[in-house]
């Protein structure tokens, strides 16, 4: 709960701005009687510094003979019985003689709690115990006073021969230091020129009437200085009468309160500002006080009259309320202060939060009062509320996303960290928040990111890279995005991607070194345009077109107009075969016709859907096998002559050698030898044919 002795704390440099000329001997006390602000000209008077004795009880600077009567005095003012005191009374200092002091007492409310403004004006510096001797040491110590107090004295004599007109017979040394005017300036001189113009006529008509009645009153007016500056005054007028009862003088005794108005104005619009009302209860008589603050808070009427009834009306719209009804109860049966907010409904029918702070104050056990303060914070509250759930959606979309994300302030210190974020570095969130970035991972100091995220922040310009943690020994894409907080910041884990790259680096190395050092053509061609894509540099060589002619061409001008259709149909048909093999002629850039066989596979080259083919020139293979393809068709003739021809005399032959074993005669073995002649002949030529042809188609 914020107290009244805190908030005064806050505006002690506008109140020492306030009294810091001020020859206004003022002090402020709280509820306990606490001296909780002392004006400069205090310390003039009483010689004490401020940490001597502020916060202390002002009870204990009075002598114990006078302490009740000052009491009871604080006692009226304190329940509002009087709105304001004067008491005389002696203070005792340790150490110092002692001050007949002349106190204006009144008490006011602010913020939450009621304090009460001392207003000191000093009799008399030395006090003796002897008693006057006689009238004139009565007369002389008088004088001496009011010449010497802080306060302005004039005494006006009537004039008797004008009713109610009167003139100036004396001043004060006070007199000339607030007013400006001596003495001789004023003597004999009606007191009206010091009357401001700007005074209001039911303050003058007051002020006449009182005159004319001829009895002490007193009120606060505007005045002129002779410099013609403006102030505000406390009149004290007190009548003079002689022995006949026939009024004579005016003792008149004028305070300067222009700073202590504009004090309480300060502290009223401090109030007003900060939507502060006070308020009061009395448990034994349930009477309830509302200040006009308290009042325009409920947006209630400037008569209406709070009590236990109506008030609660204002809560009962929300179910939740009734628990801080009772546990405002409850604090105060058990003596407990309670700050509390609360969203009440207005008279007029308006939701609005407003905080609530009380303090009861006990008696052997029993609440006797409650004293407390609503103040507005409706606006406040709105913001806050609309904060917090801007906050939780901005929470819930940076844990709901798969990056890892982390922020920090200028400082460096972490102000958010998600779940991802802390799954990667192995570390409770909770523990990370708050610290200092580089402290919590300083074997990162030095390292890029470090630089990069310092860079970030001193260019006000984002930043995006891939980094290698020391922290994680992995692999981050980060983006860094400065902001005049400090600097949000997303990663995510690319290790398996940079590792599949550096696989891809090295397996397409391979390929390169195999592609290219390959002894066979190879190529590579788009599916779609049918254009090469690459070749290596057995491909340049055998084929006669440079690697930058090839680039131009596709795989339809290495083949023959007559099987370029062909070729198309082809590749149609083993689209979705991913393995072919097969003979085909190419034709080389000089003309030449080759037969290849060809051997093509489907894969996937710098994103294009391609096929590798490699390409090995069969053309003299084709050519010797022609040759024995031939040859072996004359083996097969000669196989037939051998069967057929040959056959034939040689079975004649074979036949008469028979005959010639069984026949005895001359003649008849003579004709046999003849046809044994005829068929070894009809050999003989069969053999010379068949080395003739052996001879002239030999392999």
């Amino acid at each position: 709960m914020v107290s009244l002795t805190q908030n005064l704390h806050q505006l002690q440099p506008i109140l020492a701005m306030l009294f810091a000329n001020s020859k206004e001997a003022v002090m402020l006390l709280d509820k306990n009687y606490h001296i909780i602000f002392r004006s400069s000209a205090i310390a003039k008077i009483d010689g004490y510094c401020d940490n001597e004795i502020l916060y202390t009880s002002f009870l204990t600077l009075i002598i114990d003979s006078e302490k009740l009567k000052v009491m009871a005095l604080f006692e009226e003012l304190r329940t509002a019985l009087k709105p304001s005191a004067t008491i005389q009374v002696t203070l005792n200092y340790p150490g110092r003689q002692p001050l007949l002091v002349c106190l204006n007492l009144s008490a006011n409310f602010a913020f939450h709690e009621q304090f009460i403004v001392v207003n000191v004006t000093v009799i008399s510096h030395q006090i003796t115990v002897q008693k006057p001797k006689h009238q004139n040491t009565k007369l002389g110590l008088l004088e001496s006073v009011v010449a010497n107090i802080s306060d302005a004295v004039m005494i006006l004599e009537l004039d008797p021969a004008i009713a109610n007109d009167s003139k100036i017979i004396y001043v004060n040394k006070a007199f000339p230091i607030i007013t400006g005017y001596t003495f001789n300036e004023l003597q004999g001189h009606s007191p009206r020129f010091l009357q401001a113009a700007v005074t209001d006529q039911t303050h003058l008509n007051q002020l006449r009437n009182n005159i004319y009645a001829g009895e002490a009153f007193e009120n606060t007016l505007p005045s002129y200085k002779k410099s013609g500056e403006l102030y505000l005054v406390n009149a004290s007028f007190s009548p003079l009468k002689n022995e006949n009862d026939i009024l004579t003088n005016w003792i008149i005794t004028l305070r300067d309160v222009t700073e202590k108005k504009e004090l309480e104005n300060v502290l009223r619009k401090a109030s007003s500002l900060a939507g502060i009302g006070s308020w009061a209860y009395e448990p034994h008589s349930q009477k309830i006080f509302w200040s006009n603050m308290t009042k325009q808070i409920y947006e209630v009427k400037k008569d209406f009259n709070p009590d236990l009834s109506n008030t609660a009306y204002f809560f009962k719209h929300a179910k939740q309320n009734q628990a801080v009804l009772d546990q405002i109860s409850n604090d105060i049966s058990g003596g407990k202060a309670f700050d509390l907010e609360v969203e009440i409904l207005t008279a007029k029918k308006n939701k609005k939060w407003i905080r609530i702070i009380g303090e009861p104050e006990m008696i052997n056990g029993n609440c006797q009062k409650v004293s407390g303060s609503f103040q507005d914070i409706d606006q406040r509250k709105k913001a806050q509320l609309l904060a917090e759930k801007t906050i939780n959606e901005k929470n819930e979309i940076f844990e709901s996303i798969a990056d890892g994300f982390f922020a920090v302030d200028k400082k460096w210190k972490i102000t958010f960290w998600n779940s991802r974020a802390a799954e990667e570095v192995k570390r409770n969130k909770e523990d990370l928040l708050h610290q200092n970035l580089w402290e919590v991972f300083s074997e990162a100091v030095g390292s890029s990111s470090y630089h990069q995220y310092q860079q970030a922040m001193k260019l006000k310009k984002p930043v995006q890279f891939e980094s290698f943690s020391a922290v994680t020994a992995q692999w981050y894409d980060i983006s860094a995005y400065p902001s005049h907080n400090g600097l949000s910041v997303y990663f995510r884990n690319i290790t398996t991607r940079k590792l599949d790259k550096q696989l891809i680096l090295a397996t397409e190395k391979r390929y390169s070194d195999l592609f290219q050092l390959s002894p066979l053509p190879k190529w590579v061609f788009d599916i779609k345009t049918l254009r090469f894509l690459d070749v290596n540099k057995a491909a340049i060589n055998h084929y006669g077109y440079s690697y930058k002619q090839f680039m131009k061409m596709t795989i339809l001008d290495i083949r023959t107009i007559d099987e370029q259709e062909q070729l198309k149909v082809a590749l149609t048909q083993t689209k979705h075969k991913n393995l072919h093999q097969g003979l085909l002629t190419h034709q080389k850039k000089n003309g030449d016709l080759i037969t290849v066989n060809i051997q093509s596979v489907h894969f996937t080259f710098k994103g294009r859907k391609a096929k590798l083919i490699i390409a090995q020139d069969v053309t003299e293979q084709e050519k010797y096998i022609q040759a024995i393809e031939e040859q072996n068709q004359k083996l097969k003739e000669v196989s037939w002559i051998n069967s057929h021809i040959l056959r034939a005399p040689l079975t004649k032959i074979l036949g008469l050698l028979e005959v010639v074993k069984i026949v005895d005669e001359h003649q008849e073995r003579k004709v046999v030898l003849d046809y044994i002649q005829t068929a070894a002949t009809e050999l003989d030529k069969a053999i010379l044919e068949i080395t003739k042809r052996s001879q002239t188609n030999s392999i």
